[in-house]
């Protein structure tokens, strides 16, 4: 048996044996990440079955000399040296069009069967509740809503966590005895002691601010704390609005056909909103948006995935070589952007949206990255073009396909370097927490899939539109 078979064995063990005698929804969250490192990290060290298409293979590279787990569930096995070789001859552009594709296609074989092995053993979905060390105290929140709203009988009656962030932490809950607040009320907050690259709360609550006034779904915003003393790290406090998330997997795509086309009418909303005063706190990482400017931040993601990867990728090399081509695409375009506008983030009511979440990475951008982060996830849900046509009845502007592709993989790539930084926090010791070094080993298999699928598709229609 191989370390790999000890790996699968005990991910499927954990499932199947220990899962049913864990009674915290807390243990079985810790639980589930456990698998999902332990089935990326089996992966990188299986025995691969898939033949790559050529004869002879340059030498092995020893997998114990991996700083981690690959991004790559291609990369295992005999493949390991053909991936390496063939990534390097298309960063070197001695490939043909139609190699290229057809080498891409491969890699994206090899990743969906690696990836659909790790589904398998974590086919049931788990209960979700909290790390009881990332708690946020009720006590301190409510003593603190006494004295920011003046109102000295409040008291929280309904408080429960909220799973499933990577980047902070999110309660519920219900107070009595505050006519001047709402009744049902959401506290997040940023991760204690965790750097994070994404917008804090301040910012954050001008964005729901303007949002909300607008008219567009957002929560209504109550209050913001800037200093850390008060719950330990910098919090906002908004509005808990009626409805479910339309989508939990981040993966999935099972949205209704209405709700995806209220998406698009949404998303338009939110892009024709005047930058105005956000222009001075928003992100902005290209204040001159020529073709150089986007030149410039592709050079910036592939430095970031040349010194912190851990395996060479055929489709991303692909994916890169593609975005530098086609720069002279770009539109100048400039709008507020939402940067993770999809199923996950939208709750909904009676069948009608009731709420955009989560307004962290909100920042200054191009139409086009709302519209390509979507895109693999809308287009399993509807026709694309159908998608596109709602967005642009709702008043958005007229982004070419040429423009969505790029955007469609330039926003995997973008997203593939957040990744990296929070992969890092925990390679580094600044955390151990499980969720994590989930997102740094399974989650980067699955976004590395995700560019895959979509690389194939891209490659597909620029065929097509160059014939």
């Amino acid at each position: 048996m191989s370390y790999a078979d000890y790996l699968w064995t005990v991910a499927k063990c954990l499932r199947t044996d220990v899962r049913g005698e864990v009674a915290s929804e807390q243990g079985q969250e810790t639980l589930q990440n456990c698998v999902r490192v332990l089935t990326a990290i089996a992966n990188a060290l299986e025995a691969s079955a898939a033949t790559p298409p050529t004869g002879a293979l340059p030498p092995l590279t020893d997998a114990r000399t991996h700083k981690g787990p690959p991004e790559n569930s291609a990369l295992y096995g005999a493949t390991e040296a053909f991936v390496a070789q063939t990534a390097q001859q298309i960063k070197n552009g001695e490939l043909a069009a139609a190699a290229v594709r057809s080498l891409a296609t491969w890699e994206n074989n090899v990743i969906v069967a690696a990836v659909e092995r790790m589904d398998e053993i974590e086919a049931a979905q788990p209960l979700l509740e909290q790390n009881p060390a990332l708690i946020i105290d009720r006590d301190r929140l409510e003593a603190y809503l006494r004295k920011a709203s003046g109102e000295a009988e409040l008291r929280i009656v309904k408080f429960r966590m909220a799973m499933g962030g990577r980047s902070r932490q999110t309660a519920l809950f219900e107070v009595e005895g505050a006519p001047s607040l709402p009744s049902r009320m959401v506290v997040q907050r940023g991760l204690p002691g965790m750097a994070t690259s994404f917008a804090g709360p301040a910012v954050e609550f001008q964005v729901i601010s303007r949002m909300h006034a607008a008219g567009v779904k957002a929560a209504r915003p109550v209050l913001v704390e800037t200093a850390e003393d008060a719950l330990g790290a910098a919090f906002m406090v908004i509005g808990q609005m009626p409805g479910k998330i339309v989508e939990g997997d981040y993966w999935a795509a099972n949205a209704p056909l209405p709700i995806a086309r209220e998406l698009a009418g949404q998303m338009a909303k939110v892009h024709a909103q005047p930058i105005g005063d956000l222009g001075a706190i928003l992100p902005d990482p290209r204040p001159n948006p020529s073709r150089q400017a986007w030149a410039d931040e592709l050079d910036r993601f592939e430095a970031i995935w040349r010194a912190k990867n851990n395996g060479a990728s055929i489709s991303m090399e692909s994916a890169i070589a593609w975005l530098r081509a086609n720069i002279d695409c770009i539109q100048d375009r400039r709008c507020i952007v939402h940067n993770d506008m999809v199923f996950h983030n939208i709750l909904a009511e009676n069948g009608e949206i009731s709420a955009v979440l989560d307004w962290e990475q909100t920042a200054i951008g191009h139409p086009g990255e709302d519209l390509g982060y979507c895109y693999p996830v809308v287009s399993r849900v509807m026709p694309w073009q159908d998608y596109m046509a709602a967005y642009r009845a709702a008043g958005g502007a007229d982004i070419s396909d040429r423009e969505v592709d790029y955007f469609s993989l330039r926003a995997l790539v973008r997203l593939t370097s957040l990744v990296f930084h929070g992969r890092e926090a925990f390679e580094g010791g600044h955390t151990r927490d499980i969720v994590v070094a989930g997102a740094g080993a399974f989650f980067m298999q699955r976004l590395l899939r995700r560019l895959s699928d979509v690389l194939v598709d891209v490659l597909e229609r620029d065929k097509t539109r160059n014939a």
